[in-house]
């Protein structure tokens, strides 16, 4: 538990200024007043339990309630966790999937010597959460990459076809269809088609409908409850990536979504309800 006399590492910046220094010590001890198992605590309570003045505490709280680290309830007058202690909690405890999952993608990368990608819905595109080259190596930010187009990408057909909604709905909402290439679906019906078959096959394949140069196969990555909620897919040029290869791609991707706990950190963040402040 830190108190508030406590000594904490801090940057240069912090270090230089001394009353700095003093807030975050007492900040942290006020949060660690929530490891003792109680759910909510008073500002009473708060302040007893670091030594703090009640003002000094009603202070330190209210900063910490306005950067969502606590949540104020003004009717009970109580303060508890906050969507921001939660959100660093399930950062640090799904590192351990994202690494598993990487593990996947690289054990398929080097089976078929093929760029594999894991993407979620972004909007109106389907965005790269990890990616693993052919050749084994990842970048750094793949969420940096621009979103690729639902109509126009394996993965972005895979997203919109197990969307919850009718594949005519879902394609329907996408409005007019840009034309990327030659090969790119521009047609809503000929896309609703499209996504017909992906369901009934349940595999998504892009023939040069995004670049000219590739060919792409992806699947449904399902979560415990059996929600689609991102696709799993391998691409390449035409000459590593033959027609007749897709079906056995398919079923090679579809074994690794299989093994893929999808975590949660990779998965869109809604945005938390604004907690009630309360506070003078």
């Amino acid at each position: 538990m830190v108190s508030p006399t406590t000594a904490v590492h801090a940057g240069p910046a912090a270090r230089s200024d001394p009353n700095t220094v003093q807030s975050v010590r007492r900040a942290a001890a006020l949060l660690d007043c929530f490891l003792e198992g109680r759910a909510d605590r008073s500002l009473t309570e708060l302040a007893g339990a670091t030594g703090l003045s009640t003002s000094t505490a009603h202070r330190l709280l209210r900063t910490l309630a306005d950067v969502e680290l606590l949540w104020y309830n003004p009717e009970s007058e109580r303060y508890m966790p906050g969507p921001g202690l939660l959100r660093l909690a399930r950062v640090v405890l799904d590192r351990d999937d994202v690494a598993g999952t990487r593990e996947l993608l690289a054990s398929l990368a080097f089976q078929t010597r093929l760029a594999v990608c894991l993407s979620v819905r972004d909007g109106a595109g389907a965005r790269t959460v990890l990616l693993v080259e052919a050749d084994g190596t990842s970048p750094a930010r793949p969420d940096a990459l621009p979103p690729a187009p639902l109509h126009a990408s394996a993965a972005g057909k895979v997203l919109l076809a197990y969307t919850a909604a009718p594949v005519t709905e879902s394609a329907t909402s996408l409005g007019t269809l840009a034309a990327y290439t030659p090969a790119t679906l521009v047609s809503t019906a000929a896309l609703i088609d499209d996504l017909e078959r992906i369901r009934t096959r349940a595999y998504a394949i892009e023939e040069f409908e995004y670049d000219v140069r590739r060919r792409a196969v992806a699947v449904p990555v399902r979560s415990g409850d059996g929600d689609v909620v991102a696709a799993l897919g391998v691409s390449g040029g035409a000459d590593a990536v033959a027609a007749g290869a897709l079906p056995r791609l398919s079923r090679l991707l579809t074994a690794t979504a299989g093994a893929i706990s999808m975590p949660e950190s990779l998965l869109p963040t809604a945005s938390p309800p604004a907690p009630r402040r309360g506070l003078s």
